[in-house]
C-alpha cells in the first residue's frame, strides 16, 4: 500500500501519514505571537459588545462581518444587528455609511441588518456567517451567502427544547444587500440542534461539494460538533459527529474550521473549549482583582451563574477527511496575565476566520500566517481586535530534543523533480533526509546533506544534486533523522 501524493505539501501535525512504530520524534503544538491592535469597537450600535466576526475577500476588497445588539429589556430577546467592515490590505479598517438602516435617528452607519425582535417567531437572526459562494452553478443573486440561527418559537414543545432553532440561508448579490431566503436544516433534522455559535459553510472546488460543520446539544447538553455535505445547498446529508479518537472528552461551543490552503486536503479547526465552573468559589473571590470580581459577580447577577463561572480558551485540531480529527488538548491560544476584563465567558477565545498569507515587515523574512482574535467577554465595553501570526505550516511540528530521534513516512508516490522542507534548529540542532525504499531499507546514494537552520522553504541536496526526478514512480519512504530540531512539512516540486 501506497499515498500517491504527487506534488502536494505534506503537513507534520498527526500520525496519519506516519508510521508510528519507525517514529520517535514526539508531536509539539506551537503557539502564535500576539501583534498590534487593529480595531476596536466603540461604535453606539457595538456598545453592548459584538460576535462571531470573520472576513472574506471579494477581488481586492477585504470585508468583515460581525453581529452586536441592542440590550436586553425587561426580559426580552435583544435586537440583532449585523454590521460590515471593508478593508484594501487586511490591515486598515473603516466602517462604510451605508445608508441602509436607521439607528438611534441616524442612517449614518455599516449596519447591514436590523430586525426588531418579533414576540411570536422569535430573534430573527444570530451567529451570522458569510462566505463567497464559487460553485459555478451558484445564481448571480447568491454570490454571496450567509447561514444564522433563527427562532420559531410555534415549534416549541416541552420535550424537545431546542426545537424552536433553525438555521437559514441569506443571500446577496453584493455582499451589502441580504434577504432571508430559505430555511437550510432545522433541530429536528440535526438531532438536538442548537446552531448557537458560529456555524461554518464553504464550497470545495476540489470536492465539488459544500461543506458544513454546525453546533449541537448532545446528552445533558453537551456542546459539541456536526459535519453535513450538499452538492446544491437545499440537501443536505444527515449530520455526523465529529470523532476525536482518544482525546478526553469537554464542550465545544464553536468550530472555525475550514480547509488549509497550502494543504487543501487538510481540514484545520480552532474550536472554543467551554468549561463551566459551578461554585463561586475563593479562587473567583481573588480572580481579576477587585474591580474583575465585582463585574464577574455583576454578570452572575444579571444573567445566570454560568456567564460568571464559564471560562473558554482555543484549541487546534486538524483532519484529512473532516470527520476523524487529531485535537490537541493543549490550548493553542495561550491566555495572558488576569486584568478585570480577561478570563472570562467568551474572551480571547477563537481566531477570527479565515487565516490569511501576509508578508512579515522585514522584506527578507517572508511570509507568515495572520489571523485576528477578539478580545473583550460578554460585558458591554468596547471589543478589540489584535492580530495574531504563526509560521507557515506552524501550527505543530514533529520535535526532537537533545536526544537524536527519528520521522519515518508511509510509503509514497510523489511528482516533482526537488525535495523542499519546511524546519527550524537550534544552533547545535541537525536533520537528515534519508530516502528509503518500500521495506524500510535505504537507497544508495540517497543520503541528504546536513540541514540546520530556520526556513519555511529549504532544497535538500542528495551530495551534489538535488535532482529526484529519477525516483518518480517509484514507491519510496522519506525518514528524518533529527536532533533539536521541529519539522512542519514537506513538498516534491
Amino acid at each position: 500500500m501506497f499515498i500517491d501524493i504527487g506534488s502536494r505539501r505534506e503537513v507534520f501535525w498527526e500520525d496519519s501519514h506516519i508510521i508510528p512504530e519507525h517514529t520517535t520524534a514526539e508531536l509539539k503544538l506551537h503557539h502564535p505571537v500576539k501583534h498590534e491592535l487593529v480595531f476596536t469597537f466603540d461604535a453606539p450600535w457595538e456598545a453592548s459588545g459584538i460576535s462571531y466576526p470573520m472576513t472574506v475577500k471579494d477581488g481586492g476588497l477585504y470585508r468583515m462581518y460581525y453581529v452586536c445588539s441592542r440590550p436586553k429589556t425587561h426580559g426580552a430577546v435583544g435586537t440583532r444587528i449585523v454590521c460590515m467592515m471593508e478593508s484594501t490590505d487586511y490591515i486598515n479598517w473603516t466602517r462604510p455609511n451605508l445608508g441602509l438602516h436607521e439607528y438611534n435617528g441616524s442612517k449614518d452607519n455599516n449596519i447591514i441588518l436590523l430586525n426588531e425582535t418579533n414576540e411570536e417567531y422569535g430573534e430573527p437572526f444570530d451567529n451570522f456567517f458569510v462566505f463567497i459562494d464559487e460553485n459555478p452553478a451558484c445564481l448571480p443573486e447568491e454570490k454571496y451567502k450567509a447561514i444564522a440561527l433563527c427562532y420559531d418559537f410555534r415549534k416549541r414543545n416541552k420535550t424537545h427544547w431546542l426545537s424552536e432553532r433553525e438555521l437559514w440561508c441569506y443571500t446577496s448579490p453584493d455582499g451589502i444587500h441580504f434577504k432571508r431566503s430559505f430555511l437550510v436544516v432545522d433541530s429536528d433534522f440535526v438531532g438536538r440542534g442548537g446552531f448557537d455559535s458560529q456555524n461554518t459553510v464553504w464550497w470545495d472546488q476540489a470536492d465539488q461539494k459544500y461543506h458544513c460543520f454546525i453546533r449541537v446539544f448532545m446528552k445533558d447538553r453537551v456542546r459539541d460538533i456536526k459535519y453535513m455535505e450538499s452538492t446544491d445547498f437545499r440537501n443536505w446529508s444527515k449530520p455526523i459527529l465529529l470523532n476525536y479518537g482518544e482525546s478526553e472528552e469537554y464542550e465545544l461551543y464553536t468550530n472555525e474550521i475550514m480547509k488549509y490552503p497550502r494543504a487543501p486536503h487538510m481540514f484545520i479547526g480552532f474550536p472554543m473549549r467551554y468549561v463551566q465552573r459551578n461554585d463561586f468559589g475563593k479562587n473567583f473571590e481573588q480572580m481579576n482583582g477587585e474591580e474583575g470580581v465585582r463585574l464577574r459577580k455583576d454578570r452572575i447577577e444579571k444573567k445566570e451563574l454560568r456567564m460568571g463561572t464559564a471560562i473558554t480558551d482555543c484549541l487546534f485540531m486538524c483532519s484529512r477527511d473532516g470527520l476523524s480529527w487529531k485535537r490537541y488538548d493543549e490550548m493553542f491560544l495561550e491566555r495572558e496575565q488576569e486584568h478585570p476584563y480577561n478570563w472570562a465567558y467568551g474572551d480571547f477565545s477563537t481566531p477570527i476566520y479565515p487565516f490569511r498569507q501576509t508578508k512579515m515587515p522585514a522584506p527578507w523574512e517572508g511570509d507568515e500566517l495572520s489571523f485576528y482574535v477578539q478580545e473583550g467577554p460578554c460585558m458591554p465595553i468596547p471589543h478589540t481586535l489584535h492580530r495574531h501570526s504563526i509560521r507557515l505550516d506552524g501550527f505543530a511540528s514533529y520535535h526532537a530534543d537533545y536526544d537524536i530521534k527519528k520521522v519515518t513516512t508511509k510509503s509514497i508516490l510523489f511528482t516533482g523533480s526537488t525535495l523542499h522542507l519546511n524546519f527550524s534548529t537550534s544552533a547545535l540542532g541537525w536533520i537528515y533526509v534519508d530516502i528509503l525504499d518500500a521495506n524500510n531499507k535505504p537507497l544508495e546514494g540517497w543520503h541528504s546533506c546536513e540541514l540546520f537552520g530556520n526556513t519555511t522553504d529549504r532544497t535538500v541536496y542528495f551530495g551534489d544534486s538535488k535532482d529526484v526526478s529519477s525516483l518518480q514512480g517509484k514507491v519510496i519512504r522519506l525518514q528524518f533523522t533529527m536532533r533539536q530540531a521541529d519539522i512542519y512539512s514537506y513538498k516534491f516540486e
